[in-house]
Formats: structure tokens, sequence, C-alpha cells
């Protein structure tokens, strides 16, 4: 902190603060965002990215295993409690996702305008326009809410250092309004991206310590804290206080701690767990832990005493398995490096300045390398921390010239930096976007078309009287897209095995439907024509295993109808029953 005061002294440590920006700015910029999302869904409406947005949108419209209320499984109250009251008073329309995609609309429209309303160079400013519109059609086309809730928090902030990271903020505005709703909702719809989103904004937050230390700055810092811990208090509140959620927040916690990390290997499972043979181990990472009296509390938070939480032979290990995805994660870092040193040459930035626009790649680079060495490589994880970069490197865009102006600043940029940089630096994002169009939105999209879809639609139609598991192969009945699906109602023989939802009440009134507990839950399945699995072969063989250990039977699965090949055309999805020798 000392450090960068020490180079800041030439710059105005508490300028005045920036005008609001236009009505027209506000409004040109809200339409280009409204209309980048709404000409994507035009051409081609978006596929939910992840498993979990379909739960999301069933949870939020009360219609997972026809049970309503106003909790969801990985959102707050502060987000869940507004959309079910939504969709309660206006069913017919399809809030959860419209309510994602506006929160993108909106964010990337009060990013925009902090981009085009700052005094930077032309250059500098359509770049970053350029920039942001390429991300927005990322976050749009590859939807999920890990990714919006990333961006809509990150918005908020920027919003907020606007008004307080380089001056003495006056008064309150209509913005803030706008800034902490955004941090809230933002937040509240998955608090660990919002949390993530903060942690690349620290920068400035050094920077206001050391050049701008005010009352009123420290209490918009402190608001954005409070904001996010009040969400935080009221949705663990709320689940802890609503019927049939009590024991929810807890048991999923424990359980995800374990399943969520890399494979524990089974001879320290046998130091803490020792009733739990190799098959109980597989079937966690299968998400098919299902029976209470196998995968109880107490056993998961056994199991999390040996979980490899962050190990750097896990990372490693990674990087090797995916070569080409860790080099795709790492090209991001260099394009978030390019961006700042662009603003730094175009803004000719004094050296602490240019700490605060380096620093912000850093940790990115931090954030990156924690989720690998977690082993968790996934796109929707490494994009969204690449576009909240980029908000914080248009922050960076605010950061005051030095004090009576520097005459370099009133300079062309030239050819290179003026045009060659530029353009380059949009077709690098551009890039960014082909790659994960090729790589991840093409296939997604791909698989609407998939007969495996309408070959299980048929089958659960005709076996009406038969429980079908979906053994974490939900996927293939929830195919459609964000739109259609909000229509989507769940048959009553669909029964969806692979996640967290058991310890909710959606379990609880299908439980009591059929007259089944989760104690020995899978034992159902034993010489039972009314009860099958969708499953993959290696997933039935496992679920075979299973049932013989705690049935003391041999048990083996017998395959009853395919219903087709998944998209990549490299496993069959059947339907199995379960026969004692």
């Amino acid at each position: 902190m000392a450090e960068i005061g020490k180079h800041v002294k030439p710059v105005e440590r508490a300028r005045d603060e920036p005008a609001a920006a236009s009505a027209r700015t506000v409004a040109a910029c809200l339409a280009v965002s409204v209309a980048i999302v709404a000409l994507i869904c035009l051409v081609q409406v978006p596929k939910y990215a992840m498993p979990d947005d379909f739960m999301q949108d069933l949870y939020a419209r009360g219609a997972y295993l026809d049970t309503p209320g106003f909790l969801m499984l990985y959102s707050l109250v502060g987000f869940s409690a507004p959309i079910s009251w939504l969709y309660a008073l206006l069913p017919a329309v399809p809030w959860y996702p419209v309510a994602l995609l506006g929160l993108i609309a909106i964010s990337f429209a009060a990013v925009g305008v902090t981009a085009v309303s700052a005094r930077v160079p032309a250059p500098l400013k359509v770049f970053l326009a350029g920039a942001l519109a390429l991300c927005e059609v990322m976050a749009t086309v590859y939807l999920t809410y890990t990714i919006v809730a990333f961006i809509a928090c990150a918005a908020g902030v920027v919003l907020v250092l606007r008004r307080a990271a380089f001056c003495r903020p006056q008064g309150f505005r209509a913005s803030d309004v706008l800034a902490f709703a955004l941090i809230v909702e933002g937040f509240s719809l998955r608090p660990e991206s919002g949390a993530a989103a903060l942690v690349l904004f620290v920068p400035f937050l050094v920077w206001a310590l050391a050049c701008n230390r005010n009352a009123r700055t420290m209490a918009f810092a402190v608001g954005v804290v409070a904001a996010m811990g009040l969400s935080y208090a009221a949705g663990q509140v709320a689940w802890r206080i609503t019927p049939g959620w009590e024991e929810f927040q807890q048991t999923f916690k424990a359980a995800q701690a374990v399943a969520d990390y890399p494979v524990v290997d089974y001879e320290d499972v046998q130091q803490v767990a020792p009733e739990l043979s190799q098959t109980d181990v597989d079937m966690i990472y299968e998400f098919i832990f299902v029976d209470a009296d196998t995968y109880s509390l107490e056993t998961f938070q056994a199991l999390d005493g040996v979980v490899e939480g962050y190990g750097l032979a896990t990372m490693l290990a990674g990087m090797v398995a995916r070569v080409s995805f860790t080099a795709f994660a790492f090209g991001l870092l260099v394009v978030l490096a390019a961006t700042a040193g662009f603003i730094c040459a175009a803004r000719r930035l004094p050296a602490g300045a240019c700490a605060v626009a380096w620093a912000i790649p850093a940790l990115a680079l931090a954030e990156f390398l924690l989720i690998f060495l977690r082993a968790r490589l996934k796109i929707h994880v490494f994009l969204p921390v690449f576009i909240v970069a980029l908000f914080a490197l248009v922050v960076c865009c605010l950061i005051p010239a030095r004090r009576g102006g520097d005459p370099r600043a009133e300079r062309p940029l030239g050819v290179f930096l003026g045009r060659v940089v530029p353009a380059a630096g949009v077709l690098a994002y551009a890039a960014v976007l082909g790659l994960l169009w090729v790589t991840y939105v093409r296939p997604l999209q791909a698989s609407l078309g998939n007969e495996l879809t309408a070959n299980t639609v048929a089958y659960l139609a005709s076996h009406e009287d038969q429980l079908v598991l979906f053994t974490n192969t939900q996927g293939i009945v929830m195919n459609d897209d964000i739109f259609s699906f909000d229509a989507w109602q769940q048959p009553d023989n669909a029964v969806f095995i692979g996640g967290y939802e058991y310890y909710t009440p959606s379990w609880e009134t299908f439980l009591a439907r059929e007259g089944l507990t989760r104690d020995g839950f899978l034992l159902n399945l034993i010489d039972n024509d009314d009860m099958v699995t969708a499953s993959y072969p290696e997933q039935a063989e496992l679920i075979a295993t299973y049932l013989s250990e705690h049935s003391g039977q041999t048990v083996e699965a017998e395959r009853v109808e395919t219903l087709g090949e998944t998209t990549s055309g490299d496993e069959d999805v059947c339907i199995w029953r379960y026969r004692a020798a």
C-alpha cells in the first residue's frame, strides 16, 4: 500500500466526482445490450449450459416433483423468493430465464456506460465496447446461473467503484440503487460466484486506502460487504426455518465437500469410514448417494477429513489430462494481460496506476490456479473470471490523470496504439468467442435434436406405472431450450437420482406419494418390474454391485431397452432392471 502511495503522489487523491452519465448514453448502452440478448434468442434460443440450471428452473416454479416453494437449491432467498413469487403471480411468463438474460443485459449496459463515459482515447473506448459486446455474446450463448452471478455482482461493484474509488462521493444517486441491487441479486444467485468476483476488485480497495481515504468511500466499501453478508445471512436463516429445508444446507455442504472434490483414495476412506466399500465410494462420485442409511451426514463429515481439497499433484494431473483446455485457460490470461497493457499504454498511466491494472490479470491467474488445484476444469468457472477481470480493467479507465494534466495524454496514440492494437484486441476476444462456440456451444445446441430425448419421453409415456430412476442421466429428458423448458412438466414416473435434491421437501413429497423412504431406497430395484433405471452400462454394473453388497444376494443388471446414444456418440443410455440370481 505504501509503495502504491509513493508512486501516485502526483495523482489527485480526491478529485471531483464524475458527472452522472447522460440519459442518452445510458439509453444507448442499454439498447445495445438488450439487442444483443434479443438477437441471440431470435436466431437460436440458448440451452442451459449446466444441468444445475434445469433444476434451478424447476425449483423456481415449483415444478420439481410438484412441490411449490420459495427456496432453491443453489440460490439464496434474495433471488429465489422474488422469482418464485413472480411465478405464482404470472406462471405463464418464463421468469427464471428472463431473470438471467435480464441480469446479463443490465450488467453489460452498466459496465458499457462506465467504459464509454470514461475520459480515455477514442480507440480505447472502441476496443472496450467491442470486447464487452463479445463477452456479452459469450455469456448469453453459454447461459448458466454461475456465469450470470459473477457478472451481475461484478457490474454492481463497478458502479460502486465509479462513484467512490477515486473521489469523495457526494450524496446518493439512482445508480447506487442499481449497484447494490445487482450486488444483492448476483450474490444471492450464487454466493460462491459473487465472492470470487469481488476478489478481482481488491486492487481498487488498496488504491482507495492509499490514495482516497475518506469516510464516504469507506462507507461504500463497507456497504458492499454488508450487502453480501446480509444476503448470505438471510439465505441461511430461510433454509434453516423453512419446513422441509431445515437440514438441507448442512447435509448438502457435507456431501458437496466430498462429491465435488478429487476422488479420495480408498485406503484413506477405510481409516475414517471402514463400513464403506469401494463400490460405496464409487457411487458417491456418480452422485448416486440417495440411500440415507449408507450415506448419512456423519459419513460425509468423516470423509471430509480425508478429502484433499487443494493439491499440487491434483493441479498437475488436471493440466496434463486436458492440455488443450489448459492452453485455452492460459490463453485467456494472455488476452487479459494484453488488455491491461493496452489500457496502461493508451492512458499513459503512472507506475502506481499500472500496478493496479496489472494486479487484475495476476488475480485472475490466482483464481485459475485455485480452480486447477481442485481439478475443477469447467469452462463455466473459468469464463466468468475472464469476463469479470475485463470489467475490473474497465474501472482502470477511471483512475485519475496526473495533477494538472499529463501533456503526453493529449497526444494522438499513433497508428500502432490507435488502430493496430484495438483491432487486434477485438479479434482476440472474437477468437475466444469462436473457440467457445466450436468447443462448447455448438455441441450443446446440437444435443437439442438428439433422438435419445424423444425415445426417452416415449418410454416414460408408455410405462406410466413404472418408476424410472435417472441416475445422473436426467439431461436426456430435460433437453429443451431455455424457454421451452420453462413450460416442461416433469412426468410423474421420472425420478432424478444424481444431485442434492434428496435433502429438500420435493423428495419428501415424492417419498410420501410412493410410500418409500430413503433408507435402502435403491434396494427396491431388486426383482421389481415397477422400478428401473435409465443408466449408462457402467453405471448399471456399479448399481448391480452395490445392490449385491447391500442385499447379500447376487444381483445382475438386465438391459430392457436401449434408448439411444448420447450426442457425442460414445455411450448408450439404456433402461435396466435388476434381478437376483
